[in-house]
């Protein structure tokens, strides 16, 4: 609970107030790094485009006494600068010709200050690993059944193998120049690792628990695994990052997969937030690391908003990782492979380091709660405008806030009477005036929460069903003996519906054919004005389910005025970009889905597309099936909701 003297002193014996954050847990900033141009040290000889050389940078909050940042880029004559925020933007080298970056060390909606820092000069191919000695009053912290937190800016300046940038807290700095491997255990997250088409794909947890390379030397592609396997040249283990492969299908390594990627908007630089979370166990016991990632102009940058990410796709948390995978070797065929966990010994850790490639770094923060390292901490102010008090408050974007009040201390805040309910946010400053009370004291507080999504479609099948469509794609020739069929399931597949009588399935009541690709489509939704959707719907699916076939099921987005695909919500693709998988399976009963669509979704009018693909092997003339066929896919109780 925290007094604001200003309006104390204001109201003198009237008036005192009360403010919460939602959030009771000792709050503490460990460490901060705005990259302050005024602290830096090392100024390189040569041009600095208006920056100064990071190496030897001092500064900064939490880091060891007397100690300064270390930093390598490979290629000659190149280092990385810190440059001054708002004066001297970076180049984007994913566009030809280059051209400046957006980006000038802000974000909307996170506090900045300082500079930021990244490549200087025009080379496409810099990597850069930056590190730190940690001040042992940090790194006391780590303790078993404690939680740290994590933060970091990250702008992408390069198109040709990326490389996303993540960050590590261990014994020792990463290694090599993508961060690869680490000089003992380490933990953290970010980009993706990986050959080169890998690299930036994704956002997940890491963690590094291997031999030490030299720093700024390449191992090779074939070491640079993303499925939490044990990999390495020579058999050593380099380092072992999350499950890459969602429910071991094939990586996706062309377009959007999720709001979890680093393929944001490539040509305008958008800054990309990760936030971390290291929740410690003793040794033994895996520690869980979780990351999300929020860009700058998400309108929601809360701990509900990284639960419900985590929620939508599992294994952003690494105590969601599944035992074995189905792991891709560079060359060869694919064996299922033990999936490891963090189990680390945090009491070794001295050391924070960023490693990537093609980036902007700024904004580095290590705490003990979300709001530490999101740095948003409410700012309440009271003024007495008699007969009136005037509250104001900072603010934003899809939060809706209450002002209790209470005569005293000693009742418990969540029994305070609400003054006014369902405040909407007017960011960045709401204002409100309420009658003065003619009480001798009062205390004030203001409680912040997200406003819920609402549902923009809802459709059990019941009744009268307007707006949806079903069809063939053109390489879906006669007899067209599979289609997406409205009505009661019999013979094969559920036993019934969801709720209600009806459902849409792929041959309501019989298996699936051959050599069909049907799409149902939803009715046109205008997502234009929102932030934030999550599709949600019932399903049963009974498809084949084995490498290389082309049974599967598929969920897209497409653009409502000509059905153009933007982006894939479930499904993969090979290198070549064509879909190789996504539904698959067999359930046992119905079974509940929910995603969160990607950001593209709210750039147009949209329809979202279930798509259902099979190849030519008939299975009924095999007898190794002996079920004759698959009942293939059900779908009902369809519920988008949107904020």
């Amino acid at each position: 609970m925290k007094t604001n003297n200003q309006a104390k002193n204001a109201f003198a014996a009237l008036t005192a107030l009360a403010f919460i954050t939602g959030n009771s847990a000792q709050a503490t900033l460990l460490v901060y790094e705005g990259f302050d141009t005024a602290t830096t040290t090392g100024v390189a000889s040569g041009p600095t485009l208006n920056g100064f050389r990071l190496q030897g940078k001092t500064g900064g909050m939490g880091f060891a006494t007397g100690s300064s940042w270390n930093a390598f880029e490979n290629g000659t004559g190149r280092y990385i600068t810190v440059y001054a925020q708002g004066a001297a933007p970076g180049t984007n080298f994913a566009t030809s010709p280059v051209t400046p970056l957006t980006y000038n060390g802000t974000c909307a909606n996170l506090p900045t200050s300082g500079g930021y820092f990244g490549p200087n000069g025009t080379n496409t191919s810099d990597h850069m690993i930056i590190s730190r000695p940690l001040h042992p009053a940090v790194t006391a912290t780590f303790k078993n059944g404690t939680t740290t937190w994590f933060s970091f800016v990250y702008v992408r300046s390069g198109n040709p193998n990326p490389a996303g940038a993540k960050l590590a807290i261990g014994k020792g700095p990463l290694l090599e120049d993508r961060g690869s491997s680490s000089t003992g255990e380490a933990i953290g997250g970010g980009g993706g690792l990986g050959s080169s088409e890998r690299n930036a794909r994704k956002i997940y947890p890491q963690f590094w628990d291997g031999a030490p390379l030299t720093p700024g030397s390449i191992s090779g592609g074939s070491n640079y695994d993303v499925q939490g396997v044990v990999t390495g040249a020579s058999g050593g283990v380099h380092y072992l990052t999350a499950p890459y492969y969602d429910q071991g299908q094939i990586l996706q390594v062309n377009g959007f997969n999720g709001d979890q990627t680093m393929l944001q908007d490539l040509n305008n630089g958008v800054p990309h937030i990760i936030v971390g979370k290291i929740e410690w166990q003793p040794n033994g016991t895996p520690d869980v690391i979780s990351v999300v990632q929020f860009l700058s102009n998400d309108s929601t940058l809360t701990e509900a908003a990284f639960d419900a990410r985590i929620a939508a796709q599992p294994l952003l948390s690494s105590a969601n990782w599944p035992a074995t995978i189905l792991s891709y070797p560079g060359s060869g065929s694919p064996f299922m492979a033990t999936v490891y966990k963090p189990d680390l010994d945090q009491s070794l850790f001295d050391t924070v380091s960023i490693a990537g490639g093609k980036m902007f770094g700024d904004e580095i923060r290590i705490g003990t709660t979300f709001m530490d390292v999101v740095g948003q901490p409410f700012n309440l102010t009271i003024a007495r405008n008699s007969p009136n008090l005037d509250f104001a408050w900072n603010s934003r974007n899809l939060m809706n806030y209450n002002l209790k009040s209470s005569t005293d201390l000693v009742t418990p805040v969540a029994s305070w009477p609400v003054v006014q309910a369902n405040i909407a946010a007017a960011p960045p400053i709401n204002a409100l005036s309420i009658a003065q009370p003619a009480d001798p004291r009062r205390f004030y507080l203001v409680e912040e929460s997200v406003v819920p999504e609402t549902a923009v479609l809802s459709e059990n099948f019941d009744g009268v069903v307007t707006g949806w469509d079903s069809g063939y794609d053109p390489s879906d020739f006669l007899p067209h003996d599979t289609t997406w069929e409205l009505g009661s399931p019999s013979n094969v597949g559920p036993s019934a519906a969801f709720s209600g009588a009806n459902c849409y399935g792929t041959n309501i009541s019989d298996n699936y054919g051959t050599s069909s690709l049907i799409y149902l489509r939803t009715p046109s939704i205008d997502l234009t004005t929102k932030c934030s959707a999550t599709l949600s719907f019932k399903e049963f699916k009974k498809i084949e389910n084995s490498t290389g076939d082309q049974d599967f099921g598929a969920i897209r987005i497409l653009r409502a005025s000509d059905d153009a695909l933007l982006a894939t919500v479930v499904g993969n693709r090979n290198s070549s970009g064509a879909l190789v998988g996504g539904v698959e399976g067999n359930s046992v009963d119905w079974e509940s889905f929910s995603k969160r669509l990607p950001v593209i979704a709210f750039s147009t009018p949209i329809k979202i597309e279930f798509l259902m693909s099979t190849d030519s092997f008939d299975e009924t003339t095999d007898p190794a099936y002996a079920g004759g066929g698959f009942a293939g896919w059900y779908i009902d109780d369809v519920v988008l909701t949107a904020k």
